[in-house]
């Protein structure tokens, strides 16, 4: 991860888009040669515009919250980086309004044993239209509601949020 990390951030220094970026990564690894294979949420943040661009290697969508509300943010999957070499990623726009929320999250934190993982990002969804106050108040009840105490598996959890 490690690797794809600093190459994803040397491609989008170089000013490629998220599309661009997976399209670069998904020729650094192959899971018939070595093994690996991963899950990419790529995204190109537009401040002043309030927009994000995102591109997905397999990862699960975000989910944008605002005012009570929340929803998945329709970005259309390509394969992981590793599967298959040479498959067209899509990009999406999503535009987060003024003191809403984009939140990006490993399977850790949606997906239990036995259950569909659909049942799990709606979870997340309920969780996320609740308002705490800070992000970081957000992301800590998401965490906890979700989780519990003794999480089943590694969970990294990300929000983004325009304050106006």
């Amino acid at each position: 991860m490690a690797s794809l990390h600093f190459a994803g951030r040397a491609y989008a220094l170089e000013g490629y888009t998220p599309q661009v970026i997976l399209d670069h990564l998904a020729q650094t690894l192959d899971v018939a040669e070595n093994g690996h294979f991963a899950t990419v949420l790529c995204g190109l943040v537009d401040i002043a515009a309030h927009t994000v661009r995102l591109a997905n290697a397999g990862h699960l969508p975000p989910v944008v919250s605002s005012e009570g509300q929340s929803a998945v943010v329709p970005v259309k999957p390509g394969p992981p980086i590793g599967i298959l070499d040479g498959s067209p990623y899509e990009e999406s726009m999503v535009t987060v309004p003024p003191r809403g929320v984009l939140i990006a999250y490993t399977d850790g934190l949606v997906e239990r044993r036995g259950e569909i993982v659909d049942a799990g990002i709606k979870r997340l969804q309920e969780a996320a239209s609740h308002d705490c106050g800070s992000l970081g108040e957000l992301l800590d009840r998401i965490i906890t509601e979700l989780t519990g105490d003794s999480p089943a598996d590694d969970i990294a959890v990300i929000g983004l949020e325009w304050q106006n």
